[in-house]
């Protein structure tokens, strides 16, 4: 359980965060370059592991800082405030200019 923030740096146009679900866990708050994109709920009743948390697209292609941290709210039924981090997955750009060796 993390109490305190989460920072960290990705390059890409998008970022997943995942983590686990309990009914141990509150509310997440992340922010990207110093935006908010939102508060996330990692309460469930049941262990959901590896669940995608956040899934934020549609960035710049470049270097962005993620800082993610508790909110301090919690869902009425969760037993906690505190939040997890299993990882963060970049997204890149697509290459649509179709397959390598197509004319």
């Amino acid at each position: 359980v993390i109490t305190n923030n989460i920072v960290g740096t990705f390059l890409g146009t998008g970022i997943d965060y995942i983590g686990m679900k309990n009914s141990l866990q509150g509310e997440s708050e992340v922010y990207i370059d110093g935006i908010r994109h939102g508060t996330f709920d990692l309460y469930s009743s049941g262990i959901l592991n590896q669940q995608v948390i956040a899934s934020i697209r549609n960035l710049t292609n470049t270097n962005h800082k993620i800082i993610i941290f508790p909110s301090g709210i919690k869902n009425p039924a969760s037993t906690g405030y505190g939040i997890n981090l299993d990882a963060l997955d970049e997204v890149f750009p697509t290459d649509t200019g179709g397959a390598v060796g197509d004319d």
